[in-house]
């Protein structure tokens, strides 16, 4: 038998996880200088300290460091093997740390072994993943057959995201001041995607919610396996904007008449503090394997 574990900003909930025998390590936050786990809104009063914070200024993430991924790794390689499903490289260096400790441990020749996957995806998108190879675990397949199809499949999980506040993308980098200046005065709400390095980029800019809203499901109906008669689960993630995520949950609905669920929830603490509130995510299975 063998032990799959994520991260936290898989964003999927910490007590399913638990049921589902995966295990979860923690990022964490500093707002107002003090240090928070990320604990998968298992607090609610976290959320709204964070909401708080995140007017005042920007709080800033930490990425896991090498050291935590080793004592993490250790402590389930002393009785079984792990397959660690791991956060985009392409947006943290915790990736680079895991597979750095992966290496470390890997010279101790210990009985069990262990495999890294770099997702190269983050909430929902990471979430289809995990999801996955929790149902081919429980299948019968073994760890080396769920590495191996993760690795082959990694990037089907399609991610595309808008905003209807630039403040916080200008303030992680990703667009410039005047950008900013300029989208948030005419009511610009840039519409992003995760590439095939699982970097976000954005590619197109509506006017209006609304229009962000119709311009994601256009996107599912191009990209999803099925298109029309897509039959899997859609995630729709949100920060501090629930009616803008049911309205899309909503769309979807009368456009994907064969979904198989629609999981709705908020985006986790780390994400939120790069992307900022008002942000609406959807994280489908696409057609092929590339972005």
């Amino acid at each position: 038998m063998y032990r799959i574990t994520t991260e936290s900003i898989c964003d999927v909930d910490v007590n399913y996880l638990q049921q589902r025998n995966c295990d979860v390590l923690f990022y964490s936050y500093t707002a107002d200088g003090k240090e928070y786990l990320d604990d998968m809104w298992r607090q609610p009063q976290q959320q709204e300290s964070l909401y708080a914070a995140l007017q005042k200024g920007k709080p800033s993430t930490s990425l896991i460091n090498q050291s935590r991924y080793e004592q993490f790794f250790l402590e389930r390689l002393q009785t079984e093997d792990v397959l660690h499903i791991a956060f985009s490289s392409g947006l943290s260096s915790s990736a680079n740390n895991a597979f750095l400790a992966a290496q470390k441990i890997e010279k101790m020749n210990l009985p069990h072994k262990l495999k890294v996957v770099d997702t190269l995806s983050g909430c929902g998108g990471m979430a289809l993943l995990v999801e996955h190879a929790l149902d081919m675990r429980d299948g019968g397949a073994t760890m080396e057959e769920v590495w191996r199809w993760l690795e082959d499949n990694k990037l089907r999980p399609r991610h595309y995201f808008f905003t209807s506040d630039l403040s916080y993308l200008r303030r992680s980098g990703r667009v410039s001041g005047a950008v900013m200046l300029i989208g948030n005065l005419l009511r610009l709400c840039p519409v992003m995607r995760a590439t095939d390095e699982g970097k976000l980029v954005a590619y197109a800019k509506t006017i209006t919610a609304k229009k962000a809203e119709q311009k994601l499901i256009a996107e599912m109906l191009s990209q999803a396996e099925g298109g029309v008669d897509y039959d899997k689960t859609l995630y729709v993630a949100h920060a501090w904007c629930p009616q803008t995520a049911q309205a899309v949950a909503d769309l979807a609905k009368l456009t994907f008449p064969r979904l198989k669920d629609i999981r709705i929830s908020p985006i986790g603490s780390i994400l939120s503090c790069h992307c900022g509130p008002g942000t609406t995510a959807i994280f489908f299975w696409g057609k092929d394997n590339c972005r």
